[in-house]
């Protein structure tokens, strides 16, 4: 449906012709300011288009739900923890380094340079807990958006992570995910890796499986692991 609309004047009179434009009729209306039934007419139909275009737009992307994969974790003790550079975010904040030098957190293996630096903090036990609690939180987050948004991710229907988040499963309403859905693996296995090695899990230990399913069927359609990264 499209709506034209338009204003002219002639002598003191006031016209207004408006048209909703359908795929087999025709609405003229003249002196709308004169004719009311034709006045309610197009409030009828602008409601109306409102609403389409309202509701259109809500099936694209939902609020977020909240999530609740994982149980939060208490008093976990003091660690040293030897952690890949490139999964250490905004957590770093809070860690303590091993030295008091400037760049003393960041220990590179100079015999493997496949292998991104490692970077070792000495954690206490409430900071640790806190850390650890925050990754749980981030990943409800993310899982509760992946869920909210239609757009990039139409097919998955549902996203479950074990107690120790060492496995993730997708569910999707067909064999074939796209892109975005296809590569949505990436993520977990950093969150996943993450998750575990400040859980105490040495890093060359950690490992991540993402297992896509058939919603409906309950058949496994692929599974990865983090270590096909390395």
């Amino acid at each position: 449906m499209k709506i034209v609309g338009f204003r002219y004047f002639t002598g003191n009179k006031t016209v207004l012709i408006t048209y909703f434009r359908l795929s087999t009729f025709l609405f003229s209306c003249y002196n709308v300011l004169m004719k009311a039934n034709c006045v309610n007419i197009v409030r009828f139909f602008l409601l109306l288009t409102f609403g389409v275009f309202f509701l259109s737009g809500c099936g694209k992307e939902k609020e977020p739900a909240d999530v609740n994969v994982m149980k939060e974790v208490a008093d976990l003790p003091d660690a040293t923890i030897s952690i890949p550079s490139t999964l250490v975010g905004d957590e770093a904040d809070l860690l303590l380094p091993v030295t008091p030098d400037a760049d003393a957190s960041r220990e590179t293996d100079e015999t493997d340079s496949s292998q991104p630096p490692m970077i070792t903090y000495e954690m206490q036990g409430d900071t640790r807990t806190e850390v650890v609690n925050e990754i749980t939180k981030e990943l409800e987050e993310s899982i509760s958006s992946v869920l909210a948004d239609k757009y990039y991710y139409p097919d998955i229907t549902d996203i479950t992570v074990n107690e120790d988040a060492t496995e993730f499963t997708i569910f999707l309403n067909t064999d074939k995910p796209n892109l975005y859905e296809s590569t949505l693996m990436l993520s977990f296995y950093t969150i996943g890796n993450k998750y575990q090695i400040y859980m105490g899990v040495p890093a060359d230990e950690a490992v991540t499986t993402v297992v896509y399913k058939n919603a409906e069927t309950g058949a496994e359609l692929a599974r990865t692991d983090s270590s096909s990264m390395e």
